[in-house]
């Protein structure tokens, strides 16, 4: 249970950085832009190591339904 609620948790934060990283791309903020996209390429891999090495097909379930409220959470925070 605490690996499906790990994943959901990557879920939220990955989108909640990829939200933060487009709005950094539409204001020119490179460092940051290229800070963020070295963070959304790398969690995603994890995950998916993770969830084949263990053969558990609930984490993907999980990581997409964080990923859901991610996006959500990263753009209400820029409002």
């Amino acid at each position: 249970m605490r690996l499906l609620a790990a994943a959901f948790a990557l879920g939220v934060l990955t989108d909640a950085i990829i939200a933060q990283y487009f709005i950094a791309v539409g204001e020119r903020r490179i460092l940051t832009a290229a800070a963020l996209s070295i963070i959304v390429t790398a969690i995603p891999f994890f995950v998916t190591e993770r969830a084949i090495s263990l053969k558990r097909r609930a984490v993907f379930i999980a990581y997409a339904l964080g990923c859901g409220a991610g996006t959500a959470i990263g753009l209400l925070i820029t409002l």
